[in-house]
């Protein structure tokens, strides 16, 4: 699946995962006993609120990351994967990386350091996404959805390469709850005397005014002599994420299931009340 930057074409479809659960019904006569019972009251699932999050790594690990891991964090599921069709679980993805050894960390790969020597932001772990692999972050509360406002992000390359003044492009793609996508890209730049170096990027064009159901994120690397820039080629788009500011979005308290089919229950014995008064009068 080659990619290059012009294209406009979405990595992947959206797609909507709905599960259901099915109800046993109790006898009415039995429901409206419980209603009774329960006094009306309405169980409801709590609430989450609006909130600010800053995705950072640091309380993970050094590990190892393959196609088909998911890790849960702050709230979050972050899952790098390959999107060829011959790749399989475990086919490696990418890793959290300790920022303070990331050069026995990373091999092959000049990974940041921990510090950003220009900007003096403190990088203690964080992301890396290797072998043209994409990160996909969503919320790990049913029915949230979320904006990203800023990140930080680094090229990540090999010592065999030498690299232009961009070294890469970083693609986010935003995924809407109706299937619909905005994309953002960001030019990451090439070897410094601190090696490759994170730098702070933000969203634009209204991306970070808009709520997304899953965001993913991708890498384009850019051959020096053309300035071409080709995704999914030669497992050459790799990058390294941190420090991603996200605002989640409020999830409305949903009545609990016992709940429907007590004021399910409630309607119809009301229903059935008047009906009987109605004949009762005729």
């Amino acid at each position: 699946m080659k990619r290059s930057l012009s294209s406009t074409e979405v990595v992947h479809a959206a797609s909507a995962l709905r599960g259901g659960r099915s109800i046993r019904r109790a006898p009415l006569s039995r429901l409206v006993q419980a209603l009774a019972l329960a006094g009306l009251g309405l169980a409801m699932l709590p609430t989450a609120r609006a909130a600010d999050i800053t995705l950072n790594f640091d309380s993970l690990a050094p590990v190892a990351l393959g196609h088909g891991d998911n890790l849960v964090t702050q709230g979050f599921n972050v899952a790098p994967y390959s999107v060829f069709d011959d790749a399989l679980p475990g086919d490696a993805t990418g890793a959290i990386i300790d920022g303070l050894d990331a050069a026995s960390s990373c091999g092959q790969l000049q990974c940041p350091g921990s510090i950003n020597s220009e900007t003096g932001v403190y990088h203690s772990s964080y992301l890396s996404v290797i072998a043209d692999g994409t990160l996909r972050l969503s919320s790990a509360t049913a029915g949230q959805s979320f904006t990203v406002n800023t990140f930080d992000a680094s090229f990540l390359g090999s010592n065999l390469y030498s690299y232009g003044t961009t070294a890469g492009v970083l693609a986010m793609v935003g995924y809407r709850a109706d299937h619909s996508v905005v994309e953002n890209y960001f030019e990451l730049g090439g070897l410094t005397n601190d090696g490759f170096a994170f730098a702070p990027f933000q969203s634009y064009d209204g991306f970070g005014q808009q709520s997304f159901v899953a965001v993913e994120f991708f890498a384009y690397e850019c051959v020096t002599d053309t300035q071409n820039c080709w995704a999914y080629t030669n497992g050459l788009g790799q990058f390294a994420i941190d420090n991603i500011a996200l605002t989640t979005s409020a999830v409305s308290a949903v009545p609990e299931p016992s709940s429907w089919l007590l004021m399910g229950a409630g309607m119809l014995g009301v229903v059935g009340a008047a009906r009987r008064r109605r004949q009762a009068a005729a």
